[in-house]
């Protein structure tokens, strides 16, 4: 049996919070959005980063919200899983956040990598996966593997580009962050 603890951090203001656990994740429990890395979360709405057998989470995450008048309806609770023996623990890893409006390419060098859409016109992924509005797209690998893919995304049509977003994440082992 593996045994672990939780601990819960409220926020209400722009912070970060170095996630140095297991698992995170993310809760909105205000009335407004906030940006995590780049990724907005809507009120009552969570966003998860979960480690693998082995693995601990070590990215930096720093978190605004998009209002400021009447603080009093920011709330953001942090919870932060932690395995109670963590010496059995040895893959660090960071979750990597990029942030494009343009067609581009990214290279995996990766564990695992996630696409969302954040504009409204459409992705193409390697011309043949089709993300809409608010949809993503995750390929994971199996532990101790790292995906090598070159992905080249499109926005469809060439629109303007504040209809243009994309935002990448790719969990990296620190011994293959760049």
């Amino acid at each position: 049996m593996i045994e672990y603890t939780n601990s819960l951090l409220r926020f209400t203001s722009d912070n970060s919070v170095m996630s140095d656990c297991n698992d995170i994740t993310f809760y909105n429990s205000g009335l407004r959005n906030v940006l995590i890395n780049g990724i907005k979360l809507t009120p009552h709405n969570s966003l998860n980063f979960n480690a693998n057998e082995g693995e601990k989470n070590q990215t930096k995450f720093f978190f605004k919200f998009t209002q400021y008048t009447f603080p009093q309806l920011n709330l953001l609770t942090v919870i932060r899983k932690q395995y109670v023996h963590t010496e059995q623990y040895t893959k660090p890893f960071i979750i990597d956040t990029l942030n494009y409006v343009v067609n581009g390419s990214v290279f995996s060098d990766c564990q695992d990598i996630t696409f969302i859409n954040t504009g409204t016109n459409k992705i193409r992924i390697n011309s043949d996966l089709i993300l809409t509005a608010g949809q993503s797209l995750t390929l994971s690998a199996n532990v101790n593997e790292v995906d090598k893919t070159k992905y080249f995304f499109n926005f469809d049509p060439l629109g303007f580009q504040p209809h243009n977003s994309i935002t990448i994440l790719r969990k990296k082992y620190l011994h293959h962050a760049h």
